[in-house]
């Protein structure tokens, strides 16, 4: 597990601003976070599932971020990208500049006074990655548990890759996160190709029966100008909606509706 601190310094990008010169736009915010429960309140599991290139990834990012904002201990276990992968795409995400002009370290002024101070801000958060390929959640677990500081957020990318017994169902996987957030009192919010809701032979038909406290689908396609994001099943409470749209260069999920300009 290492910090996002550590991750961004190991990579070639402009230095962090100073903390007393942090004019200009502030912190990333996830619209409707809140509506969408990323309180992740803890002791639950939240799951939340759709489409291939649904902006998946990016919506846990933005929760993450969240998180880590209100001073909560916060991981995400990769088992798919790279650590510094991730950390690229949180820089991306926080700055506003466009992934693939970090990636290649071409930036403009503009963007590279943006990039320093995304940087502050990012390396004060509590957030770690974990590259977890290849661990069960009993190991997911176990480093949580013996990390310098309290993990109150785990992220999950994604719950189909989690190890599990051969020829045990995904299922099983929400119920063990389930389990484990409910052990170690902390929040566990993954995303996952195919929704709990999907296998009602797995025990997941319906929001009773579904091995996760929150539920959500992100209704999403390239070839529309924005999405729908949905709580389907909430054993705590309401399951609201609301309209987002993905800026694929940057990561950012943003309100459907730009806002008007005079």
């Amino acid at each position: 597990m290492r910090s996002l601190r550590d991750l961004l310094a190991g990579l070639s990008l402009p230095p962090a601003a100073p903390a007393s010169s942090l004019g200009g736009p502030g912190a990333y915010a996830m619209p409707a976070a809140h509506l969408l429960g990323g309180d992740l309140p803890q002791g639950h599991v939240h799951v939340w599932s759709g489409p291939p290139g649904a902006g998946k990834t990016a919506f846990l990012l933005g929760l993450l971020l969240d998180a880590a904002r209100r001073n909560r201990g916060t991981c995400l276990a990769t088992y798919d990208l790279p650590a510094a992968s991730v950390a690229l795409r949180v820089l991306a995400i926080e700055s506003g500049v466009p992934l693939a002009d970090l990636d290649r370290g071409q930036l403009t002024p503009v963007e590279t006074a943006a990039v320093a101070r995304a940087r502050t801000r990012l390396e004060a958060l509590p957030f770690f990655v974990l590259e977890a390929r290849g661990f069960p959640v009993a190991s997911l677990a176990d480093r949580c548990v013996r990390w310098t500081r309290r993990i109150d957020v785990l992220g999950v990318d994604y719950a189909e890759a989690v190890v599990r017994p051969a020829g045990s169902p995904i299922a099983d996987t929400f119920r063990d996160l389930s389990a484990l957030a409910k052990q170690r009192w902390m929040a566990v919010v993954a995303v996952a190709r195919t929704s709990p809701l999907e296998h009602p032979a797995q025990g997941g038909s319906g929001a009773k029966a579904a091995p996760a406290d929150r539920v959500g689908w992100i209704d999403a396609s390239p070839d529309r100008p924005a999405a729908e994001a949905s709580v389907v099943a909430n054993r705590h409470g309401a399951t609201p909606s609301c309209r987002l749209r993905l800026d694929p260069s940057s990561g950012r999920w943003l309100p459907a509706d730009p806002p008007a300009t005079a």
